[in-house]
């Protein structure tokens, strides 16, 4: 290329990379006052309901709320075996008062513990917020826990599940 045409061109490739970074800018960011919820990992692998030392479930979840209000919610975690079973968590303040006043975006990550999972008669079908997470019919000797996030101005968020996790008893 000589002269313009190879200014044009970088001139052009230029452009196409800033247009580039925006939308990816912009589809990274979230104006949405709904919270959302990835599950990272959960610990341990397999639970023991029968045994108080192996009953204890921890689920990692990375979070994000468009306008910062997440503190002062809840997190709910529901049993996918049976409709019903919900352990609902506050969640501390996480922003300022002044961030949450702004309505600053915020991000990060906390760790949900599920204190004495108990056995329970799995239901036929999986429980509705599961469901409609688009987890199947609880399957014997596996549990499935699904998190939804509700900020304090009772937002809630689409919701994430663990992978399905072993029940076993002694």
């Amino acid at each position: 290329m000589h002269g313009s045409n190879a200014l044009w061109a970088a001139n052009t490739a230029l452009h196409t990379i800033l247009i580039a970074a925006l939308v990816a800018f912009a589809a990274g960011r979230s104006d949405s006052p709904n919270p959302t919820v990835t599950v990272v990992d959960h610990s341990p692998p397999a639970l023991d309901p029968t045994d108080d030392a192996a009953d204890d479930l921890t689920i990692r979840i990375d979070y994000r709320d468009g306008d910062g209000d997440l503190g002062g919610g809840v997190a709910e975690v529901h049993d996918c075996r049976a409709d019903g079973l919900i352990h609902t968590f506050d969640l501390p303040a996480i922003a300022s008062s002044a961030a949450v006043a702004k309505g600053v975006p915020i991000s990060g990550r906390l760790d949900i513990w599920v204190n004495d999972i108990d056995e329970v008669k799995m239901a036929s079908v999986a429980a509705t917020v599961c469901a409609d997470l688009g987890i199947e019919p609880p399957t014997a000797g596996q549990a499935v826990f699904c998190i939804l996030l509700v900020d304090a101005a009772g937002n809630r968020g689409d919701g994430d599940c663990t992978e399905p996790i072993a029940i076993t008893t002694r």
